[in-house]
C-alpha cells in the first residue's frame, strides 16, 4: 500500500474533487519544475480543500493555477507564479 492509500483509507477523497484534474505538463513546464508523484497523487484523489483546518494543498488547476495565469500572458501575472 502506498501513503496516498494509506490516508485514502483514514479521510476518504470527496467524490468530486473540485480542481482536481489538468494538464500535469503544462502546470510544470509554467512551474519551470518537476511535482512530486505523491503531491499529483493528493491532488487527483482530493482536489482544493483543507485537512482539519491546518492543511490546505492547494491545487494548480482552476482560476487561480499557475498554468492558468501563464496562460492570460502578462509579465505581472508569470512574475507572481510560485
Amino acid at each position: 500500500m502506498t501513503t496516498i492509500d494509506d490516508l485514502v483509507a483514514l479521510v476518504p477523497p470527496p467524490t468530486e474533487p473540485v480542481d482536481a484534474r489538468g494538464d500535469w505538463h503544462e502546470v510544470e513546464a509554467a512551474l519551470g519544475l518537476a511535482l512530486p508523484t505523491d503531491f499529483k497523487a493528493l491532488i487527483e484523489r482530493y482536489g482544493l480543500g483543507q485537512f482539519v483546518d491546518h492543511i490546505t494543498p492547494l491545487t494548480p488547476f482552476g482560476a487561480h493555477g499557475p498554468a492558468d495565469r501563464a496562460r492570460s500572458g502578462t509579465a505581472r501575472q508569470r512574475a507572481a507564479l510560485p
